[in-house]
């Protein structure tokens, strides 16, 4: 696995995961998520399997937060 692929995937865990961030909400969760997969769609001398590795994590990531998002605004719509 390439550093550079390793270095974004394991920050999108930790945007995911909330170590780093506190509480984040899960709208800027996504707003990170999506600038990593950014920034490894334009890394330069990175393998195909490599960039699909770090692609399919990220978007991984990103629909635990998407789907977060969903339930949350289900309670609050319900909680009205």
């Amino acid at each position: 696995m390439d550093d550079k692929i390793t270095k974004f995937v394991n920050r999108a865990k930790t945007y995911v995961g909330g170590k780093a961030t506190g509480n984040m909400p899960p709208a800027q969760q996504m707003t990170y998520l999506m600038d990593c997969v950014d920034r490894i769609q334009k890394l330069a001398f990175v393998s195909d399997a490599d960039r699909k590795y770090g692609l399919d994590t990220v978007w991984s990531l990103y629909s635990k937060a998407v789907s977060y998002t969903h339930l949350r605004a289900h309670e609050t719509r319900h909680d009205l």
